[in-house]
């Protein structure tokens, strides 16, 4: 077992580390910083400093969030986001933090966003290390609103149920062709409302087990192409199933057609083989040819 380093010792460290290294308390006010860090804030002594500070404005709202998670109970937390230097320009960082045993104190690090090789970054382009790194809130919306555009303009139903088969998620006007409102279903549970059906009993149970799956139906009336994909998050058991139904009507509406023009064409043509311009002796010594007027129809 390693013992604890004295306060001397854990000065020296400090004072030494290469790293950018740092404990603040729960507000993120610094009660101590390595050498490197405070040369890089150009802090000098100022005993004042905070963390929450030296943030971005665009990038404040992750910041805070981040140490609202480790406030309430996270045991560690990684943001990007960036921090004001000693010239007073913003350059992008990696915030890793710990929460003390405690709980009154976070234990962590700033270090710098890793480029990619220059032959990986396309020429005239920026590097990942030197674009901004966007706030996680700005991201969250993006992606909420690109979820929202789909479902309001795509022929799509977007669903998801938990682990029980009850809907968390109920969205797109697709599903109003079956006369089920958006967000209609939501607190209802699938294998209550659609109890022995394949979509349901087969394929949603295939999901929950850790399967993507695809298949077509008609239900209500209505011709659907669905693909369902398990969400695991952290853990390996699926914590839900999310769903993309797509409703195909006009699409199987064109194939029936299709399908029926075919099949009426070999019936004419069976029809054409089997009475093509029949040969028949009217009397002894004398032959006609029998027309084919008013055998095919229209």
């Amino acid at each position: 077992m390693v013992d604890r380093l004295p306060g001397a010792t854990l000065d020296v460290f400090f004072d030494t580390c290469p790293e950018m290294l740092f404990i603040v308390d729960t507000g993120s006010a610094l009660q101590r910083m390595s050498a490197a860090l405070r040369r890089w804030f150009g802090a000098g002594d100022d005993s004042t400093l905070s963390l929450a500070l030296r943030v971005h404005p665009d990038d404040r709202a992750a910041f805070d969030s981040a140490l609202d998670r480790l406030r309430e109970g996270m045991e560690q937390e990684q943001v990007e986001v960036r921090f004001r230097d000693a010239r007073g320009e913003y350059q992008p960082l990696s915030f890793h933090a710990a929460r003390a045993a405690d709980g009154g104190s976070l234990h962590g690090s700033l270090r710098a966003m890793r480029a990619l090789p220059a032959s990986a970054t396309p020429a005239g382009q920026a590097s990942p290390a030197e674009a901004p790194p966007r706030p996680v809130d700005v991201i969250l919306r993006e992606r909420s609103l690109i979820l929202d555009t789909m479902a309001e303009y795509l022929p799509i139903s977007i669903w998801a149920v938990d682990s029980e088969g009850t809907f968390v998620y109920h969205d797109g006007h697709a599903s109003e062709r079956a006369g089920v409102r958006r967000g209609q279903l939501l607190g209802q549970n699938v294998f209550a409302l659609y109890a022995g059906n394949d979509g349901t009993e087969v394929f949603l149970r295939r999901a929950l087990g850790g399967e993507i799956v695809h298949f077509n139906e008609e239900l209500l009336g209505v011709h659907w192409e669905t693909w369902i994909m398990p969400a695991k998050g952290e853990g390996k058991v699926p914590s839900m199933a999310i769903g993309f139904t797509l409703d195909v009507s006009k699409n199987e509406q064109i194939q029936a057609e299709l399908r029926e023009r075919l099949a009426r064409i070999d019936q004419q043509q069976e029809i054409i083989r089997q009475l093509s311009t029949p040969i028949i002796e009217v009397w002894d010594g004398v032959l006609t040819l029998s027309p084919m007027f008013g055998i095919l129809g229209p």
